[in-house]
């Protein structure tokens, strides 16, 4: 028996329930759009909370970072989260303190977000030089952090990269002075 022309298969790398099977006679290009639905939600979400926490929480909360707990050493990703909801409540100083490529990420995942489907797989032809480039500035980003948080603690009893932040010392300062 021929396979059937009108249908469009998934690719393997995508594993759908049955309930999210394309139907038979359903374009390519609509199918290539689900693609990005599943990344889509994942970013409204993400940026969702970036903006209904409150800095507060994310600054004082605890180290979630598996990476970071088992070697002490903060991880390409350590600090998002922080700049990502300082940068949403109008601390953007503090969003690039806390990550230089936090405010750029959460502009680039808010586009994201809000983009069509259908104008995302103009992107695609973009992927092969943009991932990689993306990539190295956010390791080399990730190197230049360590360097410069090794060098500021040379000197000083501290595990490297594990100070405070000015707010935490000031939020610990104030909770302690009883403000």
């Amino acid at each position: 028996m021929p396979p059937d022309t009108n249908s469009y298969a998934a690719p393997s790398r995508f594993r759908r329930s049955p309930s999210q099977v394309i139907p038979a006679g359903t374009s390519p290009r609509l199918a290539e759009t689900a693609d990005f639905d599943d990344l889509r939600r994942l970013t409204r979400l993400l940026v969702a909370a970036a903006v209904v926490l409150p800095p507060s929480m994310v600054d004082h909360g605890p180290t979630l970072c598996l990476f970071r707990r088992a070697t002490g050493i903060p991880c390409p990703n350590c600090g998002l989260a922080r700049s990502w909801t300082a940068t949403t409540h109008g601390r953007l100083r503090q969003g690039f303190r806390t990550h230089p490529l936090g405010p750029p990420a959460l502009l680039a995942a808010v586009m994201l977000a809000v983009t069509p489907g259908a104008w995302l797989l103009r992107l695609r032809a973009f992927a092969p030089t943009a991932v990689p480039a993306i990539a190295s500035v956010w390791l080399g980003t990730w190197v230049l952090r360590l360097v410069l948080g090794f060098l500021s603690n040379a000197g000083s009893n501290r595990k490297p990269l594990d100070q405070p932040s000015r707010v935490a010392r000031q939020a610990a300062v104030g909770s302690v002075s009883g403000k």
